[in-house]
Formats: structure tokens, C-alpha cells, sequence
């Protein structure tokens, strides 16, 4: 049985793409020091977050996923010091499914901590348009904002709204095992987010962050767009989670990302509401004895909007550059491929279609841009 089970569960976009890159990078040497990531990495705790949510969350995974959240349970059951399960995918889980879930927890552990790291909505809500649109969405950024103003019940604020995923998952845990680590504002300590997890967990992780081996990279205010209008194309032949898997894994992430980004904001006229419900969480949060590393009022954003272009302003002409853009390191991507000798598996499908769905986007654009 362990000692101490640290469950964290979000919220997405907060820095664990980061974290559970560190964490598992550094495995071995964790586990030297007591601390046992268990399974076999971290699509195995992804699949873990799918049993716990259930549902059509489910019939997303493998077959062998479906035993995920059981074999985690049976090596921390069997480990002696302190354990680490970490997904952000944990967070939208219904009241009954967290409780469900946390009571199995303790019948592994003496101890039960479940971990939040968060950030303050001005961040958190360009970057949930953003993470949906890699996931092959293509609603606009404006629809995005009108939907989580009016609909308390929207997915957003199943994993963005703290005091909620905190009620659920601290249910039945003392509140001091209760921890929310609320990240500073931008320009705030590079290593604060590091630091701190290494002190809950007792760690000693000096070195292990520079061995991080991914990250979620934002794209521009440009590049989004575009991949949104790409997805609205390939949604016409309906979009199988495959695709979805190869918008975000290859088109976003490697052939439309950029090196200097054009920052995506809340823009002005959605900032006063913003602010007002962060305020909200706050006013909520506050007394609930909840252990809270760093300043919870970190959470409420400044009373100024961040200076940006809004999404609508977006022009064909700079999305059809940003397309062309896009297809040409796809070429260089592929001819690289090649040159390293690596064999090229016949044309898929899924690829060509995205080939296809840009490159006709990019010809109509033109076309358009030519006539404006």
C-alpha cells in the first residue's frame, strides 16, 4: 500500500503537458527518491481519465486502455512510499465518477492528496479556443467567447472553473490535502511550476526539469485561424478522431507553428465579464482551507485587456500566406524524411485529405484575395 497518492487533474492548459513531460523523462530517478509514476506512460493515466470519466469517453480508446485505471490501482497498491497520477483529462469527471474514483484511491494509500494547477481565465480562454480548434473544431473564437458567457454548463467550464473541479475532486479529502497551485502572472519565476510540485512531493528535482521532452506550444492568432477553416473544410466529410489526432499532432504542431506567434487576447469588450467571473472563483475559493502554493488572487487578471488584434480581423490574404507557409514545410518535412532513408508508408488517406483540404482552401483565398 503507499504512503501518499498525489492525483493531479488539471486543469488543461495550466502547465502539465510540461509537468508530466518532466515527470516522465525523470521516472527512474523518481522513483530512486520513493515516487512511482505507474504505468507505461502517459497515454496509460490518459486512459485512466477516459474509465473514470466512462461514457462515450470510453469508446475512444484501445481495448487495452480499457484496463488502465485498474493496473494503476494495483501498482500503487503494491508500491510502498509515495505515488504521482497525473492528467488533466481527470478534471471534467461527473460528481458521482470523481467520488467513485477517489475512494478507490484510498484503498491503495494512506494518504490521498489531489493536486489543480491553474492560471487566470484571460490565459486559459484563448488557449481553450485554441487546444479545440487543434482538435479539429472550427467554431470562431467570438462564437467560443458568446458560448462559456451564456452557458455555465459549456465543457470550458467543467475543467476551467476551480472551485467546481476542486468540490468534486476534494470530495471526502481533508482540505488540507487539497492543493491548488496557482501559476504567476507571465514573467513571473520560469521554474515556479516545477518548483513547487517538487515541494508537495517531497523531491529533490534539481537538473530533471531541462530533461522535459515536449510541450504545448501556442500557435498564432494567424495560424489558428487557418487551421480552423482547414477543420471546417475536412468537417464536410465528417471527422474521425484519427484526423482530429493528425490536425493537432502533426498540422499544429509541426508544419503551421511559428517562431514568433501573434498573441491571441480576450478582446476588450469580453474583458469586464472575465475578470468579473474570476472574481467569482475567487470569492469562492476563498475559506475553503484548501492548501494553496503561490496567490490565489493570481487568478483574477489585471484590470486592463491585453493589447491584440481581434480573431474576426483576420484577413483571407494572411491566411492564404500562412496556408503556403504551412505546405511548404510540410514539403521540406517530408523531403527530410526521406533524405534520413526513413521508409515512406504508402499515401494515407487522412494525410492526403488534409494535403488536399489545404491546399483548396489556399486556391480559394488566393482567388478571393486577388479579387478584393
Amino acid at each position: 500500500m503507499a504512503r501518499r497518492l498525489f492525483l493531479h487533474v488539471g486543469t488543461p492548459k495550466s502547465g502539465t503537458t510540461f509537468l508530466q513531460s518532466v515527470w516522465w523523462a525523470n521516472r527512474d530517478a523518481l522513483l530512486e527518491q520513493g515516487l512511482l509514476l505507474p504505468g507505461r506512460g502517459v497515454n496509460h493515466h490518459y486512459w485512466a481519465s477516459c474509465v473514470v470519466r466512462g461514457g462515450r469517453q470510453v469508446d475512444t480508446i484501445p481495448a487495452a486502455g480499457l484496463a488502465a485505471w485498474d493496473e494503476l490501482l494495483a501498482e500503487v497498491s503494491a508500491h510502498p512510499g509515495d505515488a504521482l497520477i497525473s492528467h488533466e483529462l481527470f478534471s471534467p469527471a461527473p460528481d458521482e465518477r470523481a467520488e467513485a474514483a477517489l475512494r478507490r484511491l484510498e484503498a491503495v494509500a494512506d494518504e490521498v492528496h489531489v493536486v489543480l494547477t491553474a492560471r487566470d481565465l484571460v490565459r486559459q480562454i484563448p488557449a481553450e479556443w485554441q487546444q479545440r480548434t487543434k482538435h479539429g473544431r472550427s467554431q470562431t473564437y467570438d462564437a467560443f467567447l458568446d458560448m462559456i458567457q451564456k452557458d455555465e454548463q459549456a465543457r470550458f467550464w467543467r475543467v476551467q472553473d476551480v472551485p467546481g473541479v476542486l468540490r468534486r475532486w476534494g470530495q471526502g479529502i481533508p482540505p488540507e490535502r487539497v492543493h491548488l497551485v496557482v501559476l504567476p502572472p507571465p514573467g513571473g519565476p520560469r521554474t515556479f511550476l516545477w518548483d513547487r510540485l517538487c515541494e508537495l512531493t517531497g523531491i529533490d528535482g534539481t537538473g530533471m526539469a531541462e530533461r522535459a521532452t515536449r510541450s504545448n506550444e501556442s500557435l498564432g492568432l494567424v495560424e489558428v485561424e487557418t487551421l480552423r477553416r482547414l477543420a471546417g473544410t475536412l468537417q464536410d466529410d465528417g471527422m474521425p478522431k484519427s484526423t482530429q489526432r493528425l490536425l493537432k499532432d502533426f498540422v499544429a504542431e509541426q508544419v503551421l507553428r511559428t517562431a514568433e506567434p501573434e498573441k491571441i487576447v480576450v478582446p476588450a469588450r469580453a474583458y469586464p465579464w472575465v475578470v468579473e467571473r474570476a472574481q467569482q472563483m475567487v470569492a469562492e475559493l476563498d475559506g475553503q482551507g484548501y492548501d494553496v502554493l503561490g496567490d490565489l488572487a493570481g487568478l483574477v487578471p489585471g484590470s486592463e485587456p491585453i493589447p491584440g488584434r481581434d480573431a474576426a480581423d483576420v484577413t483571407d490574404a494572411e491566411v492564404a500566406d500562412a496556408a503556403v507557409a504551412a505546405l511548404a514545410r510540410f514539403v521540406r518535412h517530408e523531403e527530410l524524411q526521406r533524405r534520413r532513408g526513413r521508409r515512406r508508408p504508402p499515401e494515407s488517406s487522412l494525410r492526403s485529405r488534409v494535403r488536399h483540404g489545404l491546399a483548396r482552401r489556399w486556391t480559394a483565398l488566393r482567388a478571393r484575395a486577388g479579387r478584393s
